[in-house]
């Protein structure tokens, strides 16, 4: 495929500094010099996908402006390409709000950080009696302090972590290991809490898995959200069962629960940002964060998560990772 630029704005002639008479019939890459954005474009073309987008930093006018590229192609009645439309929308301000935005909620996140660490750990002395016996009503205040603020620590951490993440600040350290280790050490601390609310939490290892290049912790951490949901939304009598299998050179981890199950309606929405399932009779839990973070490290390990549920019945939340192509060659 050429590439030719059979058409153009005076948009596009004002931010790459062309003329459209000089560039009509040429190769796409000798308007837009930058070889990032012509890569995108090819790659866009070649899949399968009608239309895909990223944000670029382009060089305009001495000036560095962000611009969403959006790649979208036509057909003919054959089904062939046929023409492909190239959209830059020029969205610096919204990068701009977007930073002013994530900046104030790391400074507002780090104010709150320090006092609730204090509380807790007040209410922990308190509850521990180290500083006196309490009768059952302190107990209860004392109880309500320490879980209210467990959650608002959560919070406060879902939201460091997600402006982290949205900063490019966050960092991975990407090695081997062995997925069944992952797994049951994020597994390990959720046993007696399983018991305690009469649900079954199980995982078989699987010692013929190949070896996944992920950062431990992050995943780790993925994990223990997909649990932590995975209790609140089940009951007594219920299971919940982690899985692990190879397939088509990446391992699908499965957390499968038998709880009360989502919404169909919110299938497609629980991975955004500040987003609760709301339905008559689904209590709300959570801060609606946890798993915009998730999917933003999956994302970063160039995996997929998705949810199949069922109300009534339960909820599979199914993640890819990539292995080891070594360790693959091995087996």
């Amino acid at each position: 495929m050429n590439y030719r630029i059979v058409m153009l704005n005076h948009a596009f002639e004002k931010v790459f500094g062309v003329i459209e008479k000089n560039v009509i019939n040429k190769n796409f890459i000798g308007a837009v010099r930058n070889k990032e954005i012509f890569d995108f474009i090819s790659s866009a073309i070649d899949s399968d996908v009608d239309t895909k987008q990223k944000i670029f930093t382009v060089n305009s006018n001495k000036e560095y402006n962000f611009y969403n590229v959006v790649v979208a192609t036509a057909k003919d009645s054959n089904d062939n390409l046929s023409r492909t439309i190239v959209v830059f929308q020029n969205v610096t301000q919204l990068k701009e709000l977007e930073k002013i935005r994530t900046d104030f909620i790391a400074t507002i996140s780090h104010e709150f950080k320090t006092p609730l660490t204090s509380i807790i750990m007040g209410a922990d002395m308190l509850n521990d009696e180290s500083v006196g016996v309490l009768n059952e009503e302190q107990q209860q205040f004392v109880n309500a302090i320490k879980e209210d603020s467990d959650r608002l620590a959560k919070l406060v951490n879902d939201l460091l972590e997600l402006t982290r993440i949205e900063s490019g600040k966050a960092v991975y350290k990407f090695q081997k290991y062995s997925i069944n280790s992952i797994i049951e050490c994020a597994v390990q601390p959720f046993y007696n809490l399983a018991a305690q609310n009469s649900v079954y939490l199980h995982y078989e290892p699987d010692n013929s898995l190949p070896m996944v290049y992920v950062d431990f912790e992050k995943i780790t951490w993925v994990l223990n959200n997909l649990i932590t949901n995975a209790i609140k939304y089940t009951g007594s009598g219920d299971e919940i069962c982690i899985s692990a299998v190879y397939e088509s050179n990446k391992v699908y981890v499965t957390v499968k629960d038998t709880g009360t199950g989502i919404p169909e309606d919110y299938l497609e929405k629980i991975f955004e940002k500040y987003v609760q399932v709301r339905d008559s009779d689904f209590e709300v839990r959570g801060t609606g964060l946890g798993l915009a973070v998730v999917k933003e490290i999956i994302a970063a390990h160039n995996g997929v998560i998705w949810c199949e549920s069922k109300l009534g019945v339960g909820s599979s939340f199914k993640f890819t990772l990539e292995v080891d192509s070594f360790d693959v060659d091995e087996k």
